[in-house]
């Protein structure tokens, strides 16, 4: 598997050129654990505004994030890396580039490099315009591996109804035979767990699709997860679940806060990445996802500690309500039993797994095994 990863293309294969027409752009590099992070503009506003395409979570980070965006917004010098890359500004994707920024010029450009190790690693690109202002969101797959994932959020966005609340829209397309690609509006707004504390019930409640049902065994997470609940008998209460027709929900797959912006604009949330995105989804899991998640990899949570965040969550108001809606009450421990088992062997994250299985068998030796004795 390290050896797969370690083949993935890099940031630079964006712009692989062997034109005679090539210009060169140089940026600077960040790195984490010795991998490019992010990649910004050498100098300017934009290099400091580039730092906003990392969803800092913790106060550490976002206290490092604060301190090199004040120095570059006030051109001290710095020791980052500086890389001078070839663009061929006359290529699709750097047309594609230019025009979605707007500009008659290879655009200002900060770039997000993503997980390398995850397969099929995606890069999110900031386009800034002629003023120097971010106007563009773009994500890109390269590769055999990065390059269905991206066709396949596309055709989730192109199927979910018009209006819904809480997703990007599209500002452009571009499939080359190697690289696919698509635009979006930049979200002036970064999401706070902290205080943000309406937005996720709101995006919640807004992806209920009231007018249809459906047994959970029809939707796609649960097939997925079927043949592993099928496997040890101790997972036969969850299995029986798949009967149950509760109300669809749009699915994220993904739902965690560094996934979310809020629009500066209209306060509303918006949910980014929707790679894994669903049409009719398992109610609750997607909330699951969020506390899970941020309480593993953000928090360093113990598996005791997040037991309890997640019975806070399962007692509040805003899900009783939900669950009521969704008609998953008197269900949601068993939701969230096949949830944390559904992330352990379906998705196997290549953070925090050990953990999240940890908290699996906590809870489940608490609602399943304790019930038996």
């Amino acid at each position: 598997m390290e050896s797969a990863l370690s083949t993935q293309p890099g940031w630079q294969d964006l712009f692989h050129t062997s034109s005679a027409s090539e210009t060169v752009v140089c940026w600077r590099v960040l790195r984490r654990r010795g991998e490019p992070l992010l990649v910004i503009p050498e100098s300017g506003r934009a290099a400091a505004q580039s730092l906003s395409l990392y969803p800092a979570q913790t106060a550490k980070a976002r206290l490092v994030r604060k301190l090199l965006r004040a120095a570059l917004k006030l051109n001290l010098p710095l020791s980052l890396e500086r890389a001078e890359v070839r663009v061929d500004a006359a290529s699709p994707f750097a047309k594609f580039l230019t025009t979605q920024a707007g500009v008659n010029h290879f655009p200002a450009t900060g770039i997000l490099c993503g997980n390398p190790r995850t397969a099929g690693r995606r890069f999110i690109l900031l386009l800034f315009g002629n003023e120097g202002t971010p106007v563009r969101i773009v994500k890109v797959g390269l590769g055999e591996t990065a390059q269905p994932l991206i066709e396949r959020e596309l055709k989730f966005l192109g199927a979910v109804p018009a209006g819904l609340a809480g997703l990007p829209r599209l500002a452009g397309t571009l499939r080359e035979k190697n690289l696919s690609a698509f635009a979006q509006d930049f979200c002036d707004g970064e999401f706070s767990p902290r205080t943000d504390t309406e937005v996720v019930p709101k995006l919640m409640n807004a992806w209920v699709v009231e007018a249809e049902r459906k047994m959970l065994s029809a939707t796609a997470p649960w097939r997925e997860l079927s043949s592993h609940l099928a496997a040890a008998p101790r997972w036969q209460p969850l299995a029986r679940l798949g009967e149950q027709t509760p109300r669809c929900v749009i699915w994220h797959g993904d739902f965690t806060p560094w996934n979310l912006r809020r629009d500066q604009r209209t306060g509303q949330g918006i949910a980014l990445d929707w790679e894994r995105g669903q049409l009719a989804g398992v109610p609750g899991w997607d909330w699951f996802h969020f506390v899970v998640q941020s309480g593993v990899l953000v928090k360093k949570l113990s598996a005791p500690a997040l037991r309890d965040e997640l019975e806070t969550l399962l007692r509040s108001e805003d899900f009783s309500n939900y669950a009521n809606r969704c008609g998953i009450t008197g269900r949601e421990r068993e939701l969230l039993l096949a949830y944390l088992l559904y992330n352990v062997e379906v998705l196997k994250p290549s953070e925090g797994r050990a953990e999240i299985r940890a908290l699996l068998e906590l809870l489940t030796n608490a609602w399943i095994n304790a019930s038996k004795s």
